[in-house]
């Protein structure tokens, strides 16, 4: 694939032939928060109009792994909603996927399900991390998040902290 990658950089070509080496998936629109600054996220109608919206159907996912997975080494998890939210079934499938095809995983999260998700054996596959925190006071992050914890999403990041402290 990477060789793919720089031939066609190289060609500056406009059509490629190769699979991707990274890829973003939106595995679910839904969100569990409603921040005012959100565009799918940040009205009473959109907010209800995305969550209604369904996750990617578990065969979509897996035809993905199969062809595309192979060729990946990183695998963005992003989208209109909260990556981390997926069911128990699609994520279990897609962390099973990204370890048999040794990919590493990128997720943007708003911090709420950071110790259900990034589990120990879960852990060698985050390359990234990244937790939105839009203000330092309970307060002012209430305000911006939609009414949700500021001590919710840091316990979050204490706990993949220590995570990672205890995998060295």
């Amino acid at each position: 694939t990477r060789a793919g990658v720089e031939d066609s950089e190289r060609k500056q070509a406009e059509i490629v032939t190769h699979y991707p080496e990274s890829m973003s998936l939106e595995l679910q629109p839904g969100c569990n928060l409603q921040c005012g600054h959100c565009a799918t996220h940040g009205t009473d109608k959109a907010h209800a109009t995305n969550n209604r919206l369904g996750a990617i159907k578990m065969s979509h996912l897996k035809s993905l792994a199969t062809e595309v997975f192979p060729h990946l080494t990183l695998l963005h998890l992003v989208g209109r909603g909260e990556p981390l939210m997926v069911s128990d079934a699609l994520w279990e499938v897609l962390v099973g996927e990204a370890q048999q095809n040794r990919v590493f995983l990128t997720v943007v999260t708003n911090g709420y399900y950071i110790e259900r998700r990034i589990t120990p054996d879960v852990l060698p596959l985050i390359d990234t991390l990244t937790v939105s925190i839009d203000g330092l006071s309970p307060a002012v992050f209430a305000s911006n998040r939609g009414g949700a914890s500021l001590e919710t999403v840091l316990k979050g990041v204490q706990y993949f902290h220590q995570l990672r402290k205890n995998a060295c």
